[in-house]
């Protein structure tokens, strides 16, 4: 006769680690305590971002558990609008947290499933304890930044926000001066509020008094986001004058995450195409704080690799993931366009021009993509291993090292 293995949680030996998983929500959190992948899950609610409380529910679950009063904490929550700081204030009392990608986790694939809070504490907890127990492949760990990146990289994501709005009212004064028959040759600036009176449509109709009205607010609005962006963009050169100096004269080991983080910056902008805010984009959103293995992990990281479809004798890419960071692939895209107009030797981009000979839109399309990533790859061993890419050409009055 055949005996079952016994499940793991069967096994009668001492547990004496406590598993905490949280479900964060705006104005309670629920908490659930629990030694075991089936055992007892212990469920408490408290205030949302109240830390004593948290600590407090740690100290009686181990009591509860009858765990000794340094027994190890690993605790788990989903990456969301509560940021990192909650990861921080558990590391800082010595219980190992892990942020987890929402999106990582398995679910019910039936169309209509039971969700409440209650079942995701559990679900979180069976996953939980077996990544505790040394499966690293049960979920997806977001990578933390340093809380001084955190803040730098800030600059980078506001002026982003302001263009987007900036972009935003001139479409709308483009929109309101077309409902007279009337378009704007140029860029729509400020100083189209003194001419509104004197516009004249194709028909003889002149801009009402509330179409005016519209149209200088929206002007003033997008006045103030080109002083705000032009305040931000003043702000990152300061900020990169200063790091630099604290940087001179000291080794890459022995500076601060955020001086690192510039320091890379400095060196992205060596390279001809490469701009001061992509290069601030590139150090603060990804590899000023990150450890890469190889170039896989930098391509999936920015969503740029392609996923791979095999069943049976079927064996074939899809498209991108497009699973990482947005803004970095956005950028990185961008970043390519650049490298084909001013690295047109490189390497690279000699490829692309080989590999889009025929000339048709879609190739082109899919060939920048490839591109992109094989570019982020080549920063990235430009950056940690100094290797120059292939081909490219420093900025002006840049030497080689």
């Amino acid at each position: 006769m055949t005996r079952a293995t016994p499940y793991p949680d069967t096994i009668t030996t001492p547990v004496s680690r406590l598993h905490l998983v949280f479900e964060l929500s705006n104005s309670t959190w629920k908490l659930g305590f629990a030694l075991t992948r089936n055992g007892k899950l212990r469920e408490r609610n408290v205030p949302a971002r109240d830390l004593a409380a948290v600590f407090a529910e740690i100290d009686t679950a181990r009591r509860h558990f009858k765990l000794s009063e340094d027994a190890p904490v690993v605790a788990c929550y989903e990456a969301g609008r509560d940021g990192f700081w909650l990861y921080r204030a558990l590391t800082a009392v010595d219980v190992e947290c892990a942020v987890v990608d929402p999106a990582s986790i398995l679910v019910d694939r039936r169309r209509v499933h039971a969700k409440t809070d209650r079942l995701d504490l559990k679900a979180l907890r069976m996953l939980l304890v077996r990544y505790a127990e040394g499966e690293r492949d049960v979920w997806r760990v977001v990578k933390v930044p340093p809380a001084e990146v955190e803040d730098l990289r800030l600059l980078g994501r506001e002026r982003k926000t302001i263009v987007e709005e900036c972009t935003a009212h001139v479409n709308r004064v483009r929109s309101m001066l077309s409902l007279y028959g009337v378009t704007v040759e140029g860029s729509v600036s400020p100083r189209l509020a003194s001419t509104l009176p004197a516009i004249v449509g194709p028909s003889g109709d002149r801009l009402g008094p509330a179409a005016q009205g519209q149209i200088r607010r929206e002007l003033e609005r997008i006045d103030l986001a080109t002083k705000q962006i032009r305040e931000i963009e003043k702000q990152l050169r300061e900020l990169f004058a200063a790091r630099q100096r604290e940087a001179l004269g000291r080794r890459v080991d022995e500076l601060g995450a955020a001086e690192r983080a510039t320091e890379q910056a400095r060196r992205l902008q060596e390279l001809r195409g490469i701009g001061q805010l992509g290069a601030f984009t590139l150090a603060t959103e990804f590899f000023g704080w990150r450890q890469f293995k190889n170039r896989k992990q930098v391509a999936a990281l920015a969503g740029l690799a392609p996923v791979p479809h095999q069943s049976g004798d079927m064996d074939r890419e899809r498209n991108i993931s497009k699973a990482g960071n947005p803004r970095i692939r956005a950028l990185v895209v961008q970043l390519a366009w650049g490298w084909l107009r001013h690295q047109p030797q490189s390497a690279l981009s000699r490829e692309f021009r080989q590999r889009t000979e025929e000339g048709k839109k879609r190739g082109r399309r899919r060939a920048i993509v490839a591109l992109a990533r094989k570019l982020l790859v080549a920063l990235w061993r430009y950056l940690d291993h100094g290797v120059i890419p292939d081909g490219a050409i420093f900025s002006p009055g840049v030497r080689a090292a």
